[in-house]
């Protein structure tokens, strides 16, 4: 979390208007309370803490991006249920993250790297054409993967065995 704020403070600092949406109650709650702080930053960073499902669907119909640096990610719903909404997730290319993003057609592949993720998200931002075609395909993409389709799959295997 503490990366995907220093990004939007390197957005905001080269002009670009950001604000990020912060949910969750983890370790680090501290030390980004202090980052924010130290760096006022808080007109750039809100900070929900733990909130229930219907609160984050709600900030998601509204969002343009997800943004989720990650050193390690199972199958990472964090990314695909904003996908759902056509919510574009930027994510580290971790696990299978780079099949669900289909290797940045769906979304954009982050490195961990300030410097070098700034740079790519200042250039998607500049093609508007490419974002809202990543946004239909993230949306269309995740629509198979709802719970629906899981349950059906897996009675499916259930009824074969």
């Amino acid at each position: 979390p503490l990366l995907a704020i220093q990004i939007i403070e390197a957005l905001h600092k080269e002009g670009i208007p950001v604000h990020v949406d912060v949910y969750g109650d983890g370790v680090l709650k501290e030390l980004l309370e202090e980052y924010i702080s130290v760096n006022k930053l808080e007109k750039l960073v809100t900070l929900h803490g733990n909130q229930p499902k219907e609160v984050i669907k709600e900030t998601l119909k509204t969002a343009h991006f997800s943004i989720l640096p990650s050193k390690s990610e199972g199958w990472p719903k964090a990314i695909a249920e904003p996908m759902f909404f056509g919510v574009i997730p930027m994510a580290t290319s971790v696990s299978c993250v780079p099949y669900m993003l289909d290797f940045g057609n769906r979304g954009i592949l982050m490195e961990a790297d300030l410097n070098k993720d700034v740079i790519q998200i200042k250039e998607a931002l500049k093609d508007k054409i490419r974002l809202e075609t990543m946004s239909k395909k993230a949306s269309n993409w995740s629509q198979n993967y709802t719970l629906d389709v899981f349950e059906t799959e897996i009675s499916k295997l259930i009824h074969h065995s």
